[in-house]
């Protein structure tokens, strides 16, 4: 059935994806005035800049996915780019908001989102190897959880600023870290069960 455990982690795993995100999407440019005191429209013209870097990386992360398939599985190329893209991720929205500069909190926020899409084609590609036949179904289920993770990422944040202020905006890019630490550890554990008997050979993979 496609209930297996490792669908269910897959689902998981992808709630950080929906938080992480949700940050950029909803926050990124409030952060930016806010608390970096960019005019409204520097901070509009700034705030394009990590979307710009997610552009670059999204077909880099496929690029790279084929390479490491190539060599080993696309299960252990699924594993190697979401490990070191949500941990890179995850770190480094922490990293900004303790930058000392402007300059070096954008590069964070940027170098953050481009390593958040870099792993993002891996969830979709390990969805339909382990689901096979009910890709769609699994696909599906993976992405409502994704998105609880971004509605919970529009509600903790809110809440964190507007009661901590400037602490606030620290605490919650803190979240953001903890959900990409939380991703990656799932996937420590996920790519050992990936590896198992049941899994598609990297041959029957590509």
């Amino acid at each position: 059935g496609w209930l297996r455990p490792e669908v269910l982690l897959l689902s998981l795993s992808y709630i950080s994806e929906g938080y992480l995100l949700f940050v950029f999407i909803s926050w990124l440019y409030i952060y930016l005035v806010e608390v970096r005191h960019f005019t409204l429209a520097g901070g509009g013209i700034i705030a394009s800049l990590p979307w710009i870097a997610a552009i670059a990386a999204t077909p880099l992360g496929g690029y790279l996915s084929d390479r490491l398939a190539a060599r080993f599985s696309r299960t252990a190329a699924a594993r190697a780019l979401i490990i070191t893209g949500y941990t890179l991720s995850g770190v480094l929205l922490l990293a900004a908001a303790m930058a000392p500069s402007r300059p070096l909190a954008v590069l964070s926020l940027s170098v953050s989102l481009a390593a958040l899409y870099l792993a993002e084609s891996s969830f979709w590609t390990t969805a339909t190897l382990i689901a096979r036949e009910d890709a769609g179904a699994v696909a599906g289920l993976m992405n409502t959880v994704g998105i609880l993770g971004g509605i919970a990422s529009n509600s903790l944040v809110p809440l964190l600023v507007s009661r901590f202020g400037h602490r606030g905006w620290i605490l919650a890019f803190a979240s953001g870290t903890a959900m990409g630490l939380f991703c990656a550890a799932i996937w420590a554990f996920f790519g050992r069960r990936m590896s198992a008997p049941h899994a598609l050979s990297p041959a029957k993979a590509l």
